[in-house]
């Protein structure tokens, strides 16, 4: 909702199996449509979201950087879309809520490390409260 509408409910509920929505984005100096597939991360939701992702050539994985085990499920995922997706498919790693500082839970050494031995490229600090960084994935990625 953040990035599509520009605004932050903190009512919404979790994804449930996809949601879609798009986005145009100037990228050097070219107009580019991006279509967003929001996916569902829970387990139970595992085959419906693989069709989705199957042909997609960007990835952003976002996990919650106070919750230890959102993070632990960014390796099931990981492992998931390097079986099921296209073979040179983009990822990009994304932690959310970096503006609950206090709380966090996943170290920087955590996901760094995570990072270099998954040879993944673009790693974000995101806020979809305060909107830190809620563009600069999708662009990098585009």
């Amino acid at each position: 909702m953040r990035l599509i509408e520009g605004r932050f409910n903190n009512q919404h509920e979790p994804t449930l199996g996809v949601e879609f929505g798009s986005r145009i984005f100037n990228i050097k100096n070219k107009k580019i449509k991006l279509q967003i597939w929001d996916t569902a991360g829970q387990e139970s939701f595992k085959s419906i979201t693989r069709a989705y992702y199957k042909g997609s050539i960007g990835v952003l994985l976002v996990f919650d950087l106070t919750e230890p085990s959102s993070f632990k499920n960014v390796k099931h995922w990981l492992k998931e879309l390097k079986l099921y997706s296209h073979e040179k498919i983009r990822l990009t790693l994304i932690g959310n809520k970096v503006d609950l500082s206090s709380q966090r839970r996943v170290s920087r050494e955590e996901i760094d490390d995570f990072i270099q031995q998954n040879n993944i490229r673009c790693y974000f600090e995101t806020s979809a409260l305060n909107g830190t960084n809620i563009d600069e994935p999708f662009i990098e990625l585009a």
